[in-house]
């Protein structure tokens, strides 16, 4: 794995969603990731760079098999109805 500095991951994919805190000074930057169909959302990834004294290098992507991502999912599909379904 190739290690690059953060500032190329911001200028690629610009600021993260979320920045989570990890062991000592490391960090987790999560992009979201949303797809949707007719305008309804419809997937949902969870792309996360750990992040080490200003690198990164490794990196994962969560789909909605994965209990949070469908959460995350599960609630931007309930906002969208509320705005969207006539009763």
């Amino acid at each position: 794995t190739s290690v690059l500095p953060v500032s190329e991951l911001a200028g690629r994919y610009g600021q993260p969603d979320e920045v989570l805190k990890q062991a000592g000074s490391k960090e987790r930057y999560r992009y979201w990731v949303l797809t949707f169909r007719n305008q309804r959302p419809e997937s949902l990834h969870a792309v996360d760079f750990e992040i080490d004294e200003g690198t990164y290098g490794k990196f994962a992507i969560r789909t909605n098999a994965v209990d949070f991502v469908q959460q995350r999912l599960d609630s931007l599909l309930r906002k969208w109805e509320r705005a969207n379904v006539l009763d």
